[in-house]
């Protein structure tokens, strides 16, 4: 009887021993997850950060266009003849194209940016051929007098 009370002494000091161990544990296992989960949002605040500048850069490329439209447009108002009303048409389609696409790569999501940076990389490659067509067309509209 004495061996016994021994013995579940000595089992209850080495469970009492024991336990600070466990909550050191449990407590390093909760910091390692607390901090595994902040590399977490931090890798994806990054990831974020990447998509937001990819699209904001793509919006001014195209914003840019736009920009070199509209003042084309406003000079071929000024002269008012039909070649420079059929040159402001064609240029008011190709900014209506841009415009969609700024408004497509603004909505992208990140699992659809790839296809969407795709396309607005053609448009903009198209837009860039297109307006160096116009201006071969149409050079004769922005001479200057």
């Amino acid at each position: 009887m004495k061996n016994l009370i021994f013995v579940l002494g000595m089992a209850a000091m080495a469970a009492c021993q024991s336990a600070p161990e466990t909550k050191n544990s449990g407590d390093s296992i909760k910091a390692n997850l607390q901090e595994a989960g902040q590399q977490l949002k931090s890798a994806a605040s990054n990831a974020g950060d990447y998509l937001q500048q990819q699209k904001d850069q793509t919006i001014d490329t195209l914003n840019s266009r736009i920009a070199q439209i509209n003042k084309a447009t406003e000079e071929l108002k000024k002269k008012g003849d039909k070649k420079s009303k059929e040159a402001s048409r064609k240029l008011e389609d190709l900014k209506l194209q841009m415009q969609k696409e700024i408004d497509e790569v603004k909505a992208a999501s990140a699992d659809k940016w790839d296809s969407t940076k795709k396309a607005a990389d053609v448009v903009a490659k198209k837009s860039e051929r297109l307006w160096d067509d116009f201006k071969r067309d149409f050079k004769d509209l922005f001479k200057k007098d």
